[in-house]
């Protein structure tokens, strides 16, 4: 009874289609499975990268440094519109008339678990001049104040990442940093106290930082005239922020890059009270570059398994058209373990990717399971001329993958292609076949078994 269902099922062309796809429906399921593994895999390795960010030094912002000045407002000094009693102390901060910072930095791989993630240590060289603070940009009565401190502050809102400080050169002294709280109250400022620079002459002041960081290194041009460059031994930089380099040059041994950004390409004053800073202005004017990783296995992974669908039907098709070309009749289970076979080989694919890399993981996947798919098709396929062709088959459908997987921006039109040209080949191959003859010519045969 069953055996005579199944064949009324599968008896016709139409049935027998209508129940490959029924396989292709149930075999998406395994492929929800692998693509919660993947996305569980890659919340672990976050979770190590965040652990190692926080040992070793996340994305950096080097900030340069600012100059706190110290005023006392006598009365009648007004604040908010009300008269003052008496001096009140302001911090005012106000930005250097130049800023340079000539940039370095040297990455190494650090280990946690399975997960290798790039980290670098930067060398910045600072220097710039500083003429003496103008209160008058704020709206201070300069005859009504007093200039009482000047300090270079240099934030940092992650100190344990600093390795070292030298002191900074002022006037030909050497200036030592000392922590302290930030022009904004926050911990994480280092503060070097400063001797009045003469009015008529900006003074210079340089001096060195070395520190750690990974993912990504930007600078914010706190400069009247900002000029930065950088150089490096990573050979994927991915330049971003409010501005890209003047000039850059990548190649296989790393990469140098330059930016010169003007007073008037900023969006920020040029000074502002330390109690108000512009924090908002601050965060959309940063620039810089990203250290990009090699290829994300479990980026990759999981689009690899976006085009599990589109296997597992071009597979079907090649083995429904030799059941169609052919007198050689394939069996529902025998779709059903290949279609296994196929949704194996993107968890095959990821946990050797862990690994060995996903190029390796991928070649190796793909050969193992072509490998396996067509060993099983010798007795089924009852041919070495079809199974040849079904290797070639599977064979050019992982290197198509392969290719679309490493070219990100033509992956559409590259998978609409691949749809077309199949469609289009089915419907020549079965173009002379008469449907209605074929199923009538199979139900014989069922009626004489």
């Amino acid at each position: 009874m069953r055996r005579n269902l199944l064949e009324n099922l599968t008896g016709s062309q139409f049935g027998r289609v209508v129940f490959i796809g029924v396989i292709v429906l149930l075999l998406e399921i395994p492929a929800a499975m692998v693509h919660d593994v993947i996305r569980e895999r890659s919340r672990y390795q976050e979770s190590a990268g965040r652990e190692t960010s926080a040992l070793w030094g996340g994305s950096q912002t080097f900030q340069g440094p600012r100059i706190v000045a110290r005023y006392r407002c006598d009365p009648p000094y007004q604040i908010g519109g009300q008269p003052t009693r008496g001096g009140v102390f302001r911090d005012v901060v106000f930005l250097p008339d130049e800023l340079v910072v000539n940039a370095s930095t040297t990455t190494e791989v650090l280990s946690r678990g399975i997960y290798e993630f790039p980290v670098y240590r930067a060398q910045l060289a600072v220097s710039g001049k500083i003429s003496l603070p103008d209160v008058t940009v704020l709206g201070l009565d300069a005859e009504r104040v007093e200039l009482v401190d000047l300090a270079l502050v240099l934030e940092l809102p992650d100190r344990r990442s600093l390795q070292r400080i030298s002191t900074v050169s002022w006037q030909n002294e050497q200036l030592e940093f000392k922590p302290t709280l930030a022009a904004d109250g926050s911990t994480g400022g280092l503060r070097a106290p400063l001797a009045l620079p003469a009015a008529d002459e900006p003074a210079a002041f340089a001096f060195d930082v070395e520190l750690n960081g990974s993912k990504s290194l930007f600078f914010l041009p706190l400069g009247r005239a900002t000029s930065v460059s950088l150089t490096s031994d990573w050979s994927s930089p991915s330049f971003s922020g409010a501005w890209l380099p003047t000039e850059r040059n990548v190649h296989d041994a790393g990469f140098t890059a330059s930016w010169q950004v003007p007073y008037l390409g900023r969006t920020i004053p040029i000074a502002w009270f330390a109690e108000h800073p512009p924090e908002a202005e601050l965060q959309t004017i940063a620039f810089g570059t990203a250290f990009i990783p090699g290829v994300d296995a479990y980026r990759m992974a999981e689009r690899s398994v976006k085009y599990s669908t589109l296997f597992v039907v071009l597979t079907f098709a090649a083995l429904w058209l030799v059941d169609v070309l052919t007198k050689v009749a394939i069996h529902p289970l025998q779709y059903l373990l290949v279609g296994a076979a196929l949704s194996l080989f993107y968890l095959l694919e990821l946990s050797l990717a862990e690994h060995i890399g996903f190029g390796p993981a991928y070649t190796l996947a793909a050969i193992t399971i072509v490998g396996t798919i067509l060993l099983y098709c010798v007795p089924v396929l009852r041919g070495r001329l079809r199974t040849a062709a079904m290797a070639v088959l599977l064979a050019s459908l992982y290197g198509y993958l392969y290719v679309v997987l490493r070219n990100q921006d033509h992956a559409l039109l590259a998978g609409t292609t691949l749809l077309f040209a199949a469609l289009a080949t089915v419907m020549f191959l079965t173009r002379n076949i008469d449907w209605f003859a074929l199923t009538a010519r199979r139900d014989d045969d069922t009626a004489q078994a």
